[in-house]
């Protein structure tokens, strides 16, 4: 028998670069980083700055690609439940603002979560885009979509 000759590609694979997925869309996602990132937030008493993560639906499409579907609607959940019971807020944290906006993303998510499993991150902005005019989830998209566009045109200039 024959043994093939291993590559130095294969021998310097390392613990700590197992927590990197590589994907079409995002290029490389820190798996342990999106897995870490609002808990740490919520760690340190930054409520709203993991609220501003966790309902982001850039981070929302990162997380269904890298398959972490159930840790995101147990962070929404998390970040809902909080956010009712906060006794005084931080500085610059609207109480009522958290509240609707986690509950919203949280409804947003588990409502469409058999179609982000069955469809990936390209159902996120699909979903968002259908969600009443008046939700932060349709706002965001909005933003996004808008954005988009204004930097599609730009570069129709440039050429």
């Amino acid at each position: 028998t024959t043994t093939t000759p291993t590559t130095n590609q294969e021998e310097n694979i390392t613990p700590s670069s197992s927590h990197i997925q590589t994907t079409e869309k995002f290029g490389q996602l820190n798996l342990r980083h999106l897995g870490e990132l609002v808990h740490q937030y919520l760690f340190s008493h930054q409520i709203h700055l993991a609220c501003e993560t966790a309902c982001n639906l850039e981070y929302i499409e990162a997380k269904v690609e890298a398959k972490m579907l159930h840790e995101l609607l147990e962070e929404l959940a998390l970040l809902e439940t909080l956010s009712q019971v906060i006794v005084s807020p931080s500085p610059g944290e609207d109480q009522e603002y958290l509240m609707n906006k986690s509950s919203q993303f949280n409804l947003f998510v588990s409502r469409h979560q058999h179609t982000f499993a069955e469809y990936g991150h390209k159902a996120v902005m699909q979903q968002a885009s259908t969600e009443p005019d008046n939700t932060y989830v349709f706002k965001q998209w909005k933003s996004i979509f808008l954005n988009n566009e204004n930097e599609n045109e730009n570069n129709e200039k440039l050429i």
